[in-house]
């Protein structure tokens, strides 16, 4: 029942012309507002993978305008493929400061909750935006409730594209931990490692 109104994936940035950037948070405020335009008015936009490039188009885009309480949630760091500590991304820290600083002066600190899957993303977050980062489970990660049957094993999945930024260096040592206190868990691993920087792990 959704309509789709974005041309352009978050993950589907190039990182390399320096104006790709201002070209693309031109395209998203542009699309953002015909989008909102045919809608009735509104209290609360969750944006579930927000990045520099949306948050940069939503500051836009409430500049003139009675901005919602915004609910982000980061799912990638600056570059979505590689690690933050990879130097070669450094150049992208300054765009994502500049972008949600831009955000919280045009909607309010009181006005936006900022969470991510992982403590270490929070930190990453908080310095980079100054934001309070919440860390909450996303939707389809095994939780604390059981629902297995009683005497089944816990299964745990590891899915999607496997990339540097995922971290699938560190699934030997986390399967090690794990199995260490468990040894009844499951883990299924899929990861599609066609054109991955990270096929030698």
């Amino acid at each position: 029942g959704c309509t789709p109104c974005f041309t352009q994936a978050v993950y589907g940035r190039t990182y390399e012309a320096p104006e790709e950037f201002e070209q693309r948070v031109q395209t998203v405020r542009k699309e953002l507002s015909l989008a909102l335009k045919q809608r009735p008015k509104f209290d609360l936009i969750i944006l579930p993978c927000c990045d520099q490039v949306l948050a940069f188009a939503l500051a836009r885009y409430f500049r003139f305008r009675p901005a919602p309480h915004l609910v982000l949630w980061v799912l990638y760091g600056p570059h979505h493929t590689r690690p933050f500590d990879d130097p070669a991304t450094h150049f992208l820290r300054r765009e994502t400061r500049e972008a949600f600083a831009a955000l919280q002066r045009i909607v309010g600190l009181q006005r936006i909750s900022a969470f991510c899957e992982t403590p270490q993303m929070a930190d990453i977050y908080r310095d980079l935006t100054s934001l309070e980062i919440g860390v909450a489970s996303g939707p389809g990660l095994i939780g604390g409730k059981r629902t297995q049957r009683q005497n089944s094993a816990p299964v745990v999945s590891c899915i999607g594209f496997a990339n540097e930024a995922k971290g699938y260096r560190l699934l030997p040592e986390a399967l090690r931990e794990v199995i260490g206190r468990n040894h009844e868990v499951r883990f299924m691993i899929h990861g599609v490692f066609q054109g991955s920087d990270a096929r030698d792990q």
